[in-house]
């Protein structure tokens, strides 16, 4: 991860009220994302994110077997571009 991705990791958390956020588990599913090109980033990018309590996410995946930051990454891509990312072709 280079310095204008965790930059942009980090300002994806403090800009959309998540702010107190920055475990590990968070930090990692953002870049997961981000990496993965599925989500366009950009200012609703940052809107939709915004909506989202990255916390209760984060504290949810952590009971659930699996990586926290692969299921956190999993279910914010799901939250973010709903039915769209399941529908047939």
């Amino acid at each position: 991860m280079g310095k204008a991705h965790l930059a942009l990791c980090l300002r994806l958390i403090v800009e959309t009220g998540n702010g107190g956020e920055f475990h590990a588990g968070t930090i990692s599913a953002i870049a997961i994302i981000l990496q993965s090109g599925t989500v366009e980033i950009g200012s609703s990018f940052f809107e939709r994110l915004d909506g989202i309590d990255l916390g209760r996410l984060r504290r949810v995946c952590s009971v659930l077997p699996g990586s926290t930051p692969q299921l956190m990454a999993a279910a914010l891509v799901a939250l973010l571009r709903g039915q769209e990312i399941a529908r047939a072709a």
